[in-house]
């Protein structure tokens, strides 16, 4: 079974919530939407696992000066959901804006009270970051 529009558009709308509080860096916000065993891939690093390495790698990160994710597709069935997008983000890396655009594969699980979170995000970069 496909998944519900209503279920596509919670999916959205947690993509719509990275943006926000990745801004703002509200850690706390952004790990509210994924699950307590929450797997993160970045660009050339090992995989990291669980909400607080999450949040401790999340407090590592320069600070974010723009950021505009595109969600780009949203499918699945059942408790389910793949959520593919991408987006430029501008980051201040030592004093210096550096952009960079970047894409990502997210896995979404359905928990029992209907919500959707977060349960795994790879992504990379569209080119190396120069500067």
């Amino acid at each position: 079974m496909s998944l519900s529009e209503q279920d596509v558009a919670a999916i959205r709308g947690i993509s719509a919530i990275h943006e926000k509080t990745h801004l703002a860096r509200d850690w706390d916000g952004w790990l509210a939407t994924c699950t307590e065993d929450v797997v993160f891939m970045p660009p050339d690093s090992p995989k990291i696992e669980g909400r607080s390495a999450v949040r401790a790698w999340m407090d590592e990160l320069p600070p974010t000066k723009d950021v505009k994710w595109t969600v780009e597709a949203v499918h699945g069935s059942g408790d389910t959901g793949i959520n593919r997008g991408y987006g430029p983000m501008i980051l201040e890396i030592e004093g210096k804006p550096v952009s960079f655009s970047s894409k990502w594969l997210s896995v979404y699980k359905k928990q029992t009270d209907g919500s959707w979170k977060l349960k795994e995000i790879a992504w990379n970069l569209d080119q190396p970051v120069s500067g």
